[in-house]
C-alpha cells in the first residue's frame, strides 16, 4: 500500500541520517592550557601543607589570612608566565627577579607593572623555604609557602639543640641528650612525624612543577641537617660518609 511505501522511506531517511559521520561535525578539544587552573593547583599543595610553618624569620603568622589567593583578579597570561618560570627553570633553587623574570613576561605579553610585585622563591640550604607572592595596590592576589628551619638558632632544631647544650653544660656523658638520640633515631626510621609532612610537601611540590632533579638536592640537603644536629649530639668535629649517606638515605622513607 501507499502509506507502506511512505513509512519505508521515511524509516530508511533516519538511518541514513544517523549514521552519515561525514557530515557531522565533531568539535575540536580545546588544548589551550588553563594557566590560572594551574596556578591554583600550585597553591592548594602549598596551603595544605601550611601547618609545618615554623621558627623561619619570614614564616608566615598563624591566622585565617595568612593564605590568599584571588584567581579573578589574576591575568591569565601572569599566570602562563609563573608556570612557565616554575617548570622551565632548571636551578635547582628558584629565586626571582626583575631580570630572570622578564623573559616570561615579554614571552606572555604580561604587563611590566607586576614584575616587580612578584616574588617566588624555593631555598633548602639551611632551611626550608617555598614561596609565591603576587602583590598589588589591592593587597595580595596570593601569598603561600610553607617554611621550616632547621637552624641552630631558630624553629624546632632550635629546641634540640637546647637539650644538647644542657646536657653538656652539667658534662654528662655521651650522647649528651638521649632525646635528640631518640628523636634522630625516630627520623632513620621513617617515623619523624614533622619530616613526613616537609617529605609529603616537596613530592608533591615537585611532581607538580615538573623538577625530579629537586628529590636530590633536597636529600642532600635535609640530610645533612639531621647529620648536623647528630654530630653536635655527640660532640664530635666530623661524620664518615657511611653514617651521612645514611641519613640521606633516610630521607628517602619521606619522599
Amino acid at each position: 500500500m501507499w502509506f507502506d511505501v511512505l513509512k519505508n522511506a521515511k524509516t530508511v531517511a533516519q538511518t541514513q541520517g544517523s549514521f552519515d559521520f561525514e557530515e557531522e561535525e565533531i568539535p575540536e578539544e580545546d588544548e589551550q592550557d588553563d594557566c590560572k587552573k594551574w596556578l591554583k593547583g600550585l597553591y592548594d599543595i602549598m596551603n595544605k601543607y601550611q601547618d609545618i610553618d615554623y621558627g623561619h624569620p619570614y614564616a608566615y603568622k598563624k591566622g585565617p589570612t595568612q593564605n590568599v589567593i584571588k584567581l579573578d583578579k589574576i591575568p591569565e597570561n601572569l599566570a602562563c608566565a609563573i608556570k612557565d618560570f616554575y617548570t622551565e627553570n632548571n636551578a635547582h633553587e628558584i629565586d626571582t627577579n626583575a631580570v630572570s623574570l622578564k623573559p616570561y613576561f615579554e614571552k606572555h605579553g604580561v604587563d611590566e607593572k607586576f614584575m616587580y610585585d612578584i616574588n617566588i622563591g624555593t631555598y633548602f640550604v639551611d632551611y626550608f623555604h617555598v614561596e609565591i607572592l603576587i602583590d598589588s595596590d589591592d593587597g595580595f592576589l596570593l601569598h603561600a609557602g610553607p617554611s621550616f628551619s632547621w637552624g641552630w638558632n631558630d624553629g624546632t632544631f632550635k629546641k634540640l639543640y637546647e637539650k644538647i647544650e644542657t646536657t653538656l653544660n652539667k658534662n654528662e656523658e655521651r650522647p649528651y641528650s638521649k632525646e635528640v638520640e631518640k628523636r634522630v633515631n625516630q627520623f632513620l626510621k621513617g617515623e619523624d612525624k614533622l619530616s613526613k609532612r616537609i617529605g609529603g610537601f616537596i613530592k608533591e611540590f615537585y611532581e607538580y612543577i615538573k623538577q625530579p632533579e629537586m628529590k636530590n638536592y633536597f636529600k642532600a640537603m635535609f640530610g645533612w641537617a639531621w647529620v648536623n644536629l647528630h654530630r653536635r649530639n655527640y660532640g664530635v668535629e666530623s661524620i664518615n660518609k657511611e653514617t651521612r649517606d645514611a641519613f640521606e638515605k633516610a630521607v628517602e622513607q619521606y619522599l
